[in-house]
């Protein structure tokens, strides 16, 4: 049986790769042709007329229905060969020299479809007829070069021709097509040693440079960026490097490289010591303008000399000489050694797989006690009309065909469900693998396999009955793919069961082991986010499912955030005695937190099923809990959807901000879609308020009637079509008018718009020619002054109908060249609304003593505001969107898996101390300069771990609470109601910051990067302190990078004076 191998699918190059072997075919079609006739209408079939080049036949209208014609099409751009077909499929060949076996080979085409249905190149051997590899070609409006590379660990037919394959009506586009002999030989792209820099350089600008780099490297900030960069080669013993002092932070270097592929992975390896206390970055980009970024990681600052590595993948077209770009995130001392950068085999990236004798790579088959770790429901979605409302339960009454309780979905009417599993990987990407499911009930669903990658492997519909029967989803591993995942969604009633995935030779439905156990939350308060307070039982559920036998027992773990983990006493399991109750809440100096519980049946003294878990979490019950708590400054974005709602309360946050998450409930291109036909999601909205979150509405979006949308031109995004502006300011204040009126009482707080400075936001047309999102999503040169007149619009419209309701203006950010605030301010915006709003992703380390980088980020929004205002701005200030690890959004490194172990397929690096004590100096940074809330950005999208998140908070990635929602619950515990109240510094760059509420105090300790070791102590009566987390500690309070809290029952100066840092 012939297998692939080595399969990688590439986006738009124009370029072909270099010849690495011999070239087996090889055709420019537009040229060393001529013009072919073909008429078999008198046969009932179908015509062809036109040119091709040589060797090339047409081989469709024979046969079939099918009208075809060519011709070249002359442009500035490129040539090309237009190939027009209606009516049937049709198909050209070309014959090819004899294939051979373990060779590898490489498929290079540059098509650009634009048929209405799928093109394929395909290897084709017959008769009779026989697919022995196949390139997909789908729609896309541009040139694409598709590449994939294969070999056949059978002798392959000899007679294989090399076939075009066009399955839709419309218009292909070919230049050329081309087929050879590749090599698996590693390509190193670029290798360094940076104690070899000879050459001096000096460059001044809007910063400056002084010093050495290597040979092929040099400075790419001082143009742009306000920073100073001294380096000079030094030696510590044996060791060389090139030494960076950095003042000012986030200069770039870039390095070009030869030729970037798509669908290549790269391991980039770096030896050094970095003192600055932020992350180095290292991006593959394009050089020059759109500034195209292929792939971004980056490395953490951890003490002293290292060697780390991380892999790059690109995914995107690659179609403009690229670099490498090393950006330095904070100030200080960077050493550097070396770095390489070379390219991976395929399969090199995938560094733990399970072991190829299990006979099921999922952990969980069944479900007794509902979803389990890495199982997920789908998040609400206007793209797929995923509703709130649907159910994912046990279902007892129904057991499936394993003989545990089945697992029930049961979507909202009108709506879809969708399920995802865990993430899982294959022993061997060689060999077809099929993925399957046991299923009954009713409505219309689809199945599939994916990975991280936008489209599904394989995707099958099903309409389910009363019977049990069995899904296959067969499909092909790409060998690089560092997870899978199957994914179910549809409208109905269904139950599942049995899940399995293994190579498509081995069928039916067995587990990963003769048993498995289950785990759940007992119902409590908010136990549907798997939270509990203290004053709930710290109590998992456990479940073992399977035929059990004598010498069972069940032997169970539970870890902390600190590493600490205690394992419990055997349990006995018996046939009778299969369940029971493990108590997690065992660190009793760390109450707080979270808790990875880990079980395992044993029989007699073997494992017999695999290693399941679960992580719990534990905070202090919020002040505002079932409450409304309208002056909290504490808020994010969360999705309606039960569980969420739950978790950003419980966390402590007491406002949600409807952008992105909620924007279909309240935006204009969503409520009326057409002219006067109003569509209002008052159930869902109605969900935050009786969850206790305040709301901050956006009145944005506008819909295709009434916007600069054109339906000719369109765009190429589902998402920023919403955003094109406005044609008629009327209309929007129509609008404003008509959901303020409706929601008040509900929603009181407003903000207009998203991000108007940035033209995908704010469009007034699309150019399809665009580099770039800003090149195409056109703005205009008095966009500033438009937002101004619509937000005037909206502001009266809203306060007609609520003239008590607040509305925020200027949309605004920090460090903008636009100079957005000043001349929306100049346009009269400033009487036209109540708070003025911004936006603030932390760049780099903030939240200590003499840290200015919040202010400057502030000065550079509001600054020239406040100076129009006599030097005070008296209105409020929200930072409605934001987060304080940003850095972390686009790593690879980075993916939101907090302390889940056995769930992941692959081995996570992530430092989630750090992630919540990023979070946390944020809050402290923007209080401390008086902004009055924070929105952070989100705690929504995609839940599941396949699928890369960016931009988390408090959640992972399957939407379940991370590590750092227990370090903002610390924070919202300790601050709400509290007003910030001064910052003691105990040391430059240390010290505490303290809020008071007049009776009783908090300071919390925290300094600038490379500051550990101190220790604090207060002498009054009554002061207690807590860590990162709301643990207790005992005085003096040990600081070593992270958050600590210091509490009094004492007025702010008090307390403040009390510190005392230790020798």
């Amino acid at each position: 049986m012939m297998k692939r191998k080595m399969c990688f699918l590439l986006g738009a190059v124009l370029a072909f790769p270099a010849v690495c072997g011999s070239v087996l075919s090889e055709t420019d079609f537009t040229k060393n042709g001529k013009i072919m006739k073909y008429d078999f209408r008198s046969k009932g079939f179908g015509t062809f007329h036109g040119f091709l080049p040589k060797n090339w036949r047409e081989n469709g209208c024979s046969w079939s229905k099918t009208y075809g014609s060519s011709e070249i099409v002359r442009e500035a751009s490129g040539d090309y060969l237009k190939i027009s077909v209606s009516g049937a499929n049709t198909q050209y060949f070309t014959t090819l020299p004899k294939l051979k076996k373990d060779c590898p080979y490489r498929l290079t085409a540059v098509i650009r479809n634009r048929t209405d249905g799928m093109a394929a190149l395909l290897l084709r051997a017959g008769k009779p007829y026989k697919v022995w590899e196949s390139l997909s070609i789908p729609y896309s409006t541009e040139w694409k070069t598709w590449t994939k590379t294969f070999q056949f660990d059978a002798d392959p037919d000899p007679t294989i021709t090399l076939f075009l394959s066009i399955r839709g009506r419309g218009e292909l586009d070919v230049r050329s097509i081309r087929l050879e002999e590749a090599e698996n030989e590693k390509h190193t792209l670029l290798t360094t040693d940076f104690s070899s820099a000879r050459n001096s350089v000096t460059v001044s600008g809007k910063g400056s440079f002084r010093g050495m780099l290597p040979d092929g490297w040099k400075e790419d900030y001082t143009h742009f960026v306000k920073t100073t960069v001294q380096t000079e080669v030094a030696k510590q013993g044996d060791r060389k490097f090139l030494r960076f002092h950095v003042r000012g932070g986030q200069p770039q270097f870039q390095a070009p490289l030869g030729k970037l592929e798509t669908g290549k992975y790269y391991r980039l390896t770096v030896t050094g010591d970095n003192r600055t206390g932020e992350p180095l970055g290292f991006s593959l980009r394009q050089i020059a303008a759109p500034y195209t970024q292929f792939a971004y990681g980056s490395f953490n600052s951890d003490p002293g000399w290292m060697t780390k590595s991380l892999i790059l993948g690109v995914d995107q077209p690659v179609s403009a000489p690229a670099a490498l770009f090393l950006t330095v995130r904070g100030a200080g001392e960077l050493d550097l050694g070396s770095v390489c950068l070379e390219e991976l085999a395929p399969g090199e990236t995938v560094t733990k797989r399970p072991d190829s004798k299990l006979t099921n790579f999922l952990r969980n088959s069944c479900f007794p006690l509902g979803l389990q770790s890495g199982w997920t429901q789908e998040t609400m979605s206007m793209w797929n009309n995923v509703g709130r409302k649907g159910r994912i339960v046990p279902d007892p009454a129904v057991p499936g065909p394993s003989g545990a309780a089945s697992l029930k979905l049961e979507s909202e009417p009108g709506k879809n469900i969708g399920l995802y599993s865990e993430p899982f990987n294959v022993a061997d990407p060689k060999r077809n693998h099929t993925a399957s499911f046991s299923v009954c009930g009713t409505g219309d669903f689809i199945a599939e396999v994916f990975t991280e990658k936008k489209n599904p492997l394989k995707r099958v519909s099903f309409r389910p009955d009363a019977n049990w029967k069995r899904i296959e989803i067969p499909f092909q591993p790409p060998a690089d793919a560092p997870a899978f995942g199957i994914h179910i969604r549809g409208s109905g009633t269904i139950r599942v069961d049995s899940f399995r995935v293994a190579p498509t030779s081995e069928s039916g439905s067995l587990p990963m082991m003769q048993n498995e156990v289950a785990l759940a939350f007992p119902e409590s308060s908010a136990s549907a986010a798997r939270i509990h307070f203290p004053d709930e039982r710290p109590e998992l559920l456990w479940h073992v499912s399977g035929s059990i036998g004598s010498g069972a027992e069940l032997r169970a773990s539970v870890t902390n955030l600190y590493g600490e983990t205690i394992r419990l006493n055997p349990v006995p399991v018996t046939e009778k005695k299969r369940t029971g109750v493990i108590h997690y809440a065992l660190f009793p100096k760390r109450p707080y937190g979270q808790f990875r519980v880990e079980v395992q049946l044993f029989r007699n003294g073997r494992p017999a099923s695999p290693v399941n878990e679960m992580v719990a979490t534990r905070v202090v019950r919020p002040r505002y809990w079932g409450k409304d708590a309208p002056d909290s400054p504490f808020g994010t974005h969360v999705l309606p959807q039960p569980e969420s709602l739950l978790a950003a309360k419980a966390s402590g946050a007491n406002w949600a901000r409807l952008h992105d998450a909620g924007l279909d409930l309240i935006g204009w291109a969503f409520l009326e879609p057409r002219k006067g036909e109003w569509r209002f999601r008052d159930d869902d909205i109605s969900a935050y308020r009786k969850a206790g979150l305040r709301l901050l509405g956006e009145l944005g979006t506008a819909p295709e009637w009434a916007s600069y949308f054109d339906q000719e031109t369109r765009c190429d995004s589902g998402y920023f079509k919403h955003y094109f502006a406005p044609r008629r300011t009327e209309d929007f204040a129509n609008y404003a008018e008509v959901v303020a009126k409706r929601y008040r009482g509900i929603i009181d707080e407003w903000f207009i718009w998203n991000e108007p400075w940035h033209s995908p936001f704010f469009s007034f047309g699309y150019n399809p020619k665009g580099k770039g999102a800003s090149d195409k999503y056109l703005s205009v040169p008095d966009a500033p002054e438009k937002f101004a007149e619509l937000s005037a619009a909206a502001y009266d419209a809203v306060k007609k109908v609520n003239p008590d309701a607040v509305v925020c203006g200027f949309n605004t950010r920090g460090f903008s060249f636009q100079k957005w605030s000043e001349r929306v301010y100049d346009a009269g915006a400033m009487p036209k609304c109540d708070v003025l709003d911004y936006h603030f992703y932390a760049g780099r380390l903030l939240g200590y003593p003499d840290d200015d980088y919040a202010r400057e980020a502030w000065q550079s929004a509001f600054g020239y505001i406040a100076g129009k205002e006599g030097g005070t701005i008296r209105k409020p200030i929200y930072m409605t969107e934001g987060q304080g690890s940003p850095e972390s959004a686009g790593s690879s490194e980075c993916r939101y898996t907090g302390l889940l172990k056995h769930t992941i397929p692959w081995e996570s690096n992530e430092d989630y101390h750090w992630l919540a004590d990023r979070s946390v100096r944020l809050h402290l940074s923007l209080l401390a300069i008086g902004v009055k809330r924070i929105f952070l950005y989100s705690m929504h999208g995609s839940r599941n771990f396949v699928q890369r998140a960016r931009l988390r908070v408090m959640v992972n990635a399957d939407g379940y609470p991370g590590p750092m929602f227990a370090g903002h619950s610390a924070l919202t515990s300790r601050l709400e109601d509290k007003r910030y109240a001064g910052t003691r510094v105990l040391e430059p760059g240390f010290g505490a910051y303290v809020f008071s509420d007049g009776k009783s105090s908090v300071a919390v300790l925290s300094g600038k990067s490379g500051i550990s070791g101190r220790r604090v102590t207060s002498s009054l009566p009554g002061v207690s302190a807590a860590d990162l987390y709301g643990n207790p500690l005992t005085l003096p309070v040990r600081y070593d990078g992270l958050a600590v809290y210091v509490e009094a029952p004492v007025p702010a100066d008090v307390l403040k004076n009390s510190l005392q840092l230790n020798p």
